[in-house]
């Protein structure tokens, strides 16, 4: 019957879709004039005279917007003869934008809303009638005012209409665009509130969920195509409506899957809840922005894509297996992959067919699974019917044996009083020997804690002496640091003394050093200053020997002059002659004068040497000196560290040579005391022993009362399995 609907239902589309493209009459003619534009809003640019001539030339039918949302549009149009005789209607394709037409600065009409109540309806399709008055010499100037919610404003191809064509868009075509989308959003809601429904109903089969959960997003899909309202900003609701459809398809997987127990049921479903979360992620990521929503919702469908090829998958897997209802999923898939065939056709050979059948798809898939899952539904509500008869028929077979049963109740109860009696004689038994098993097992549970009280008592006993023996240990260990202590005292004392009096040698040669060392500076000074005076009498000699050495060249100069007066004049130069040889004279005394008195001066400069160097070895001994006292200073300033620290090691072995005498005087005290508890526990051993022979004894003779209970109870158990032996034939007869 429900292929028959099916059937019915295709051909019936498929008639109107005929019927509805073949109106007689309809011209539609793309306009080819040159539109220009100019970001912003201004209700000056509707005018007929407004110049335009500085606007951007619109190209490749989309214009950037960047952050401004409002752009106008002008052009002048040409208006084809055949359309002066009927009506002038101006057409637009499917575009992201409202939109407001505006001829000789009146308002003609608009697709949606702009703000302050903006609406946009990408899918609709609209025809505004434009006045032929307004045409001039073949052509009327027309203003568009649009606002556009992205980024970029796409698809703008406007043609020229009649009123057929116009009648058919703005009614025929529209009543299966939007209008249509709305009712099957109403469908899809019904479909998944009865799927949750069912559901609710029934929690361990999850198949209903995934399959509601499905059409929750299909509605969401459908309702933004269809409806005329949002209640959300229209770029995030159109973000989310388009990252509904393959979220819709990732748990139509889901559903597959678990519909025909297919393996993998966990992975498929982590893979399709990380899937959507990512969907819906980058669709928001890009929202606003329109070419980047375009290119992620073509990126999109190959998911889309998968599922379907899936979907055959499983539903041949499931025929092949002769699986029940997989053939309407078939068929299903079948039908929504030629719907959406139909538009990959359309979209290669660039026309826009009358209806994109890719949602129609999709409704066709959810349909036949609807359907599937109500004839599943209703078959089972036959196999409940079934088997609630079956119910009560073995019923009415179970009362007949409860009848025939309650004859053997009263053996039963018989049976039941006298096991009773033989039980309650073997409990007093059974009590009986407890009793006496707990006496044996106190008394046993006494031999242990004395047995371990006394090893307890031999093991602290043992310690205790080691304890002991390492106290002694220590002792003499602390007397042999005491005396070790003792000669690190005196030794330090000796240093200490040495220290002393070689700090007191050094500082009498020291004394005797610094006397010495102020002697020779003073004998220093002395020579320094005879060297000074000898050095001003070099420098009186040095001027007369100038001042001869004058007297010289003037004496020559003179003699040169008296030469050249030969003759008589020879007298004269004999008297110059004389001159020069007594101031050669003296030159030469003057010479020997300064011999004598630089030989004194280098006597001097050795003697002042031979100072220097007596001081500089004064005054090493003085810093030899120093050193050792410093060294032996140190020393002592050890050795007096060395003898704290050693008396305190004495008295810190004192203090553990007391501390050991009262260790040991406690551990005699606790030798005593474990030796005394260790006879008593030897006493009360022996003791528990005799208690546990007379309990062994009493429990001899209990053990053949017992065994006598025990050869009752085996005939009552042999009586009770006669009956039970009846009562199994009797149900199974019945």
């Amino acid at each position: 019957m429900s292929k028959r609907i099916q059937a019915i239902a295709a051909i019936l589309i498929s008639f109107l879709f005929l019927s509805c493209t073949q109106i007689k009459g309809r011209k539609s003619i793309p306009v080819t004039a040159e539109w220009k534009y100019a970001l912003g809003d201004n209700m000056n640019w509707a005018k007929s005279e407004y110049d335009d001539s500085n606007w951007i030339v619109v190209k490749n039918n989309s214009i950037d917007l960047g952050r401004e949302h409002f752009v106008w549009l002008r052009a002048e149009l040409d208006v084809p003869k055949e359309f002066m005789k009927d009506e002038l209607w101006i057409g637009m394709e499917k575009f992201n934008a409202a939109a407001e037409f505006f001829v000789e600065n009146s308002f003609v009409g608009s697709r949606g809303n702009l703000p302050p109540r903006e609406l946009v309806r990408v899918e609709e399709y609209t025809d505004i009638n434009l006045p032929l008055s307004a045409v001039v010499d073949g052509k009327i100037k027309v203003a568009v005012r649009i606002f556009c919610p992205s980024d970029r404003l796409i698809n703008l191809k406007f043609t020229l209409d009649n009123g057929s064509e116009a009648m058919f868009q703005n009614v025929i075509h529209n009543q299966f665009g939007p209008r249509f989308f709305l009712i099957l959003t109403f469908l899809c809601a019904f479909i998944m509130l009865y799927s949750f429904a069912v559901f609710i109903g029934n929690k361990s089969d999850r198949t209903y969920l995934y399959y509601a959960i499905t059409m929750f997003f299909i509605v969401f899909y459908f309702f933004d195509i269809g409806s005329e309202f949002i209640f959300i900003p229209y770029n995030l609701n159109r973000s989310l409506s388009r990252a509904c459809l393959p979220a819709s398809i990732s748990f139509m997987a889901i559903f597959l899957n678990r519909f025909f127990n297919r393996r993998g049921y966990k992975k498929m479903a982590i893979i399709a809840i990380v899937f959507t979360i990512i969907d819906f992620v980058a669709y928001i990521a890009v929202c606003g922005k329109e070419d980047a929503m375009n290119n992620l919702f073509n990126i999109m469908l190959l998911p889309v894509v998968v599922v379907i090829v899936y979907g055959f998958i499983t539903s041949t897997s499931a025929i092949k297996r002769k699986e029940s209802y997989a053939i309407n999923i078939f068929l299903g898939f079948t039908v929504g992959a030629i719907l959406a065939l139909h538009d990959v056709i359309y979209m290669l050979i660039g026309k826009n067919p009358f209806m994109w059948t890719q949602s129609i798809a999709i409704f066709t898939l959810d349909i036949a699974v609807f359907i599937t899952l109500s004839m599943r539904s209703a078959n089972s509500q036959r196999e409940f019917t079934i088997l609630a008869e079956k119910t009560k028929e073995q019923k009415e077979q179970l009362t007949n044996v409860f009848n025939s049963a309650r004859s053997m109740v009263i053996e039963s109860t018989q049976i039941s009083k006298e096991l009773a009696e033989s039980v309650n004689a073997v409990m007093q038994a059974t009590q009986n020997s407890r009793e006496k098993v707990d006496i044996i097992n106190n008394a046993i549970h006494e031999q242990s804690s004395i047995h371990t009280q006394t090893a307890d008592t031999v093991r602290e006993l043992t310690e205790s002496l080691g304890t002991m023996n390492e106290e002694f240990d220590r002792t003499a260990e602390s007397i042999r640091t005491t005396a070790d202590g003792t000669r690190s005292v005196m030794e330090g004392i000796t240093n200490v003394n040495e220290g002393i009096l070689t700090a007191e040698n050094f500082t009498r040669s020291l004394n005797t050093l610094t006397t010495s060392g102020s002697n020779d500076m003073k004998k220093l000074f002395s020579v320094i200053e005879s060297i000074q005076k000898a050095s001003k009498e070099i420098l009186s000699v040095i001027t007369t020997i100038n001042e001869f050495a004058a007297q010289t060249d003037l004496l020559a100069m003179n003699a040169a002059i008296e030469a050249a007066h030969t003759g008589e004049a020879g007298k004269g130069f004999s008297v110059i002659a004389h001159e020069i040889k007594n101031l050669a004279s003296n030159s030469s005394s003057y010479a020997s004068k300064i011999g004598d008195i630089v030989t004194a001066v280098i006597d001097d400069i050795e003697q002042s040497a031979s100072l220097t160097e007596k001081v500089n070895q004064t005054f090493a001994q003085i810093q030899n000196g120093a050193g050792q006292s410093v060294e032996k200073v140190t020393a002592a300033a050890e050795s007096i560290q060395v003898q704290m620290e050693t008396g305190n090691a004495i008295s810190h072995q004192a203090e553990l040579m007391s501390q050991s005498a009262s260790v040991m005087k406690e551990n005699v005290s606790m030798q005593s005391r474990y030796s005394a508890q260790v006879l008593d526990n030897m006493n009360l051993l022996t003791k528990a022993t005799v208690k546990v022979d007379q309990a062994s004894s009493e429990i001899s003779g209990d053990a053949q009362s017992l065994l006598q209970q025990v050869e009752a109870l085996r005939t009552l158990a042999e009586r009770t399995k006669e009956t039970a032996n009846s009562i199994s034939q009797l149900m199974t007869t019945e």
